[in-house]
């Protein structure tokens, strides 16, 4: 069986999910396997991965038509095939809704469907002129079809069945998309297709928001499974929490159970842990774009292997894990590159442990998790921070994060680092082990140091006629300065001139040159070699600076 479902938080009710591709349902956060010891009986899915769309398909219904569809009763473990007698209710430009005919007038209204429809093809909360499909699709690739003329996407509307204390919301299913086994109505080790790229859904509620989330995550299912089947859990359902994010959609509980928990790993076999998926595939957009996320989805290359393929510009995995890590905690994308931040989400409150008076602080960090530890000491002014991690040997991402700021900082696993932050109240060591398959025990040290640089970098000077070295022959043009006046060479020099002299003799002879702090210019006129020259010195000035802050 290949199923994959989100499950609601209900009050006094154990919430599950399915997992696509290996037969396994997950749990959601805080609760338990969904039937473990029976699911995993299931027979493996057996069909032929889905190619390509078949010539001839049906085309679009039409609102009133009458079909049976085959579903998962889930009532029982293994589910069996059921059928469920469903009117079309509802059909846009993209899509088309079927709703159980013992559903309709009582749990779902034409409301509902016109609310559904409307979100799949119209608007959604933070896309109000694209819908789930349109949204999906710039993200991952048109889904597939099963035959030339479908809708992109089948929706249908049904009571679905629950096991025991565990309740389903929605799902999608591989076998729709092969063609029909006759021998699946006798078989049971076989699931009857619908020959349809679709989605099941409950009919509680099927209107909400929520539940277009839920259609938003599950479509994000189907779209991935044309474009590269075999991809591993976790990512897939990064990607389709994405979908969610992407739509507007939110998912707090799951989010703050990771926030309580960031320990838990990402990278795993199911169950994942969805709060960690919601978050990584928000992150991994707001790193790559939208363009970079189709190509990551079509990309064969799976799990860690396809990450790194397309963040090679960023780093290996576990740097990239660090960032992460660093960014839940911090959320700031003005920071540096927007790199320890998010546009699209609010991350939750996250837990921090206390290094308390301990030292060094032992912790530890279990595979792709992570683990936030918070110094708060009564720092002087002339005083920072010097955090040490212990050992060296480990894929740790490690970061000071100083909120009263919004800044952070990389640490140096294996040695000390100097915080260059002085006076800064507290500050949040944030890790994250990139390793897939391990623990990593730390040593955490963290003490208050005197500050190398207690005057701070030095203030970039105002520039005035007399920080300029002037060029043999060159005359200042009159309205450079208010006052021009006519100074003498050696009134006009300037103390740090090492490299200025240079440029001013390139430029008496009208050649361009490149200064060493990141300027660049050109001269040809006596008015822009005055320029030139004023430029040149701010570059100077400007590197003594950046070194300065490159030796705290």
């Amino acid at each position: 069986m290949a199923i994959s479902s989100r499950g609601r938080l209900a009050a006094g009710v154990v919430v599950c999910a399915g997992l696509s591709l290996s037969g396994v349902a997950v749990a959601e956060p805080g609760g338990k396997p969904c039937g473990t010891s029976m699911l995993r009986t299931l027979v493996p899915f057996t069909g032929v991965p889905w190619h390509a769309a078949l010539k001839n398909g049906r085309g679009f219904p039409t609102v009133g038509e009458k079909r049976d569809f085959w579903t998962y009763d889930l009532s029982v473990m293994p589910p069996k095939n059921a059928s469920v007698p469903s009117t079309c209710r509802g059909v846009g430009e993209r899509s088309a809704i079927w709703v159980a005919d013992d559903q309709w007038g009582t749990k779902v209204t034409q409301q509902d469907v016109d609310d559904l429809l409307s979100a799949l093809e119209t608007g959604t909360p933070r896309l109000p002129d694209k819908g789930i499909v349109q949204g999906n699709e710039e993200l991952f690739g048109a889904p597939p079809l099963f035959a030339e003329g479908d809708p992109d996407v089948t929706i249908l509307v049904y009571d679905i069945a629950g096991y025991k204390q565990y309740t389903f919301d929605g799902f999608f299913r591989r076998e729709d998309l092969d063609p029909f086994n006759p021998s699946c109505k006798t078989n049971p080790m076989i699931y009857c297709s619908n020959e349809l790229g679709m989605i099941h859904v409950t009919s509680k509620d099927v209107g909400s928001e929520y539940m277009q989330g839920v259609i938003a995550h599950e479509y994000e299912h189907l779209a991935h499974y044309g474009r590269d089947p075999y991809e591993e859990s976790w990512v897939d359902e990064s990607m389709a929490e994405l979908a969610m994010v992407f739509g507007g959609y939110e998912d707090p509980g799951n989010l703050a159970d990771y926030g309580n928990k960031p320990w838990s790993s990402l990278v795993v076999e199911p169950p994942v842990h969805y709060g960690a998926c919601f978050l990584f595939g928000a992150y991994l957009h707001q790193r790559l774009g939208s363009a970079a996320i189709n190509a990551f989805v079509a990309d064969t290359k799976h799990g860690v292997d396809g990450v790194e393929a397309h963040t090679a510009a960023i780093g290996a995995f576990p740097f990239l894990l660090g960032q992460w890590a660093a960014a839940n905690i911090l959320d700031n994308p003005d920071f540096g590159a927007g790199e320890f931040g998010y546009d699209l989400i609010d991350p939750p409150p996250f837990n921090v442990s206390d290094i308390g008076s301990s030292s060094p602080k032992n912790v530890e960090v279990f595979p792709t998790g992570a683990y936030y530890v918070k110094a708060a000491k009564a720092l002087s002014a002339d005083q920072v921070y010097a955090i040490s991690l212990t050992p060296a040997d480990a894929d740790i991402g490690a970061y000071a994060v100083i909120p009263s700021t919004g800044e952070a900082f990389p640490l140096q696993v294996g040695g000390e680092t100097l915080v260059p932050a002085p006076g800064v109240p507290e500050v949040i060591v944030s890790l994250a082990n990139g390793g897939t398959a391990t623990k990593v025990k730390l040593a955490l040290e963290v003490t208050a140091v005197a500050d190398p640089n207690p005057e701070g970098p030095e203030p970039e000077p105002e520039l005035g006629a007399e920080d300029i070295v002037a060029p043999p022959d060159a005359t200042p043009p009159e309205d450079l300065f208010t006052q021009p006046e006519q100074v003498s060479q050696q009134d006009m020099a300037i103390s740090d001139k090492s490299g200025i002299d240079a440029h001013a003799d390139a430029a008496a002879e009208g050649e361009k040159k490149t200064s060493s702090g990141g300027c660049s210019a050109s001269s040809a006129t006596p008015s822009a070699l005055w320029l030139l020259l004023a430029l040149l010195v701010a570059c100077s000035r400007f590197a003594q600076v950046e070194n300065r802050k490159s030796e705290i």
